[in-house]
C-alpha cells in the first residue's frame, strides 16, 4: 500500500488537531484516589526519537504513561532538554505531578525537575 506524504501530513494533522488535550485518558479512577492514594501510583516517563524528513531533523517524543491504567496521560514532541520535561509535566493534572512517582530513565534534566523522594530512575521500574 502506497501512501504519499502530501497525502499524509495533511491527515496527521487533522487527526493532531481533534487529538483531545488529555489524549482522552479516562481518568475517572485516578481522580476517585485521595492524594495519600496516589502516592502508590507509579507514572511513568520516556523519551524516544524519530526524524522528520532527514535525519539530523531529529524530534523527541515524550510520554507519560500509567500502567495501572493502561494509558498514555500525556505527550510532548520536541526536542529532548530541560524545557521539554517542563513542558511534558505541565501537560498532567496537577494532582498527579504532586503526589504520583515517577518511573524514568537516567537523563539528566529528570534529576533536576522530579523531586528526589518520587522520583525512581532506573529501567527496573520501566515497562514502556
Amino acid at each position: 500500500m502506497g501512501v504519499s506524504l502530501s497525502w499524509l501530513l495533511p491527515y496527521a494533522v487533522d487527526v493532531w488537531a481533534e487529538t483531545p488535550e488529555d489524549l482522552g485518558a479516562n481518568n475517572e479512577w485516578l481522580n476517585s484516589l485521595s492524594d495519600e492514594q496516589l502516592q502508590s501510583i507509579k507514572l511513568q516517563i520516556d523519551e524516544m526519537w524519530s526524524f522528520v524528513d532527514f535525519k539530523k531533523n531529529k524530534k523527541w517524543i515524550w510520554v507519560v504513561y500509567c500502567p495501572a491504567t493502561k494509558q498514555a496521560l500525556a505527550m510532548h514532541i520536541g526536542r529532548r532538554s530541560k524545557n521539554d520535561l517542563e513542558a511534558i509535566l505541565q501537560n498532567l493534572p496537577d494532582r498527579l505531578r504532586r503526589n504520583c512517582k515517577f518511573a524514568t530513565d537516567h537523563f539528566e534534566s529528570y534529576y533536576q525537575l522530579i523531586p528526589k523522594d518520587p522520583h525512581q530512575p532506573g529501567k527496573a521500574y520501566t515497562t514502556t
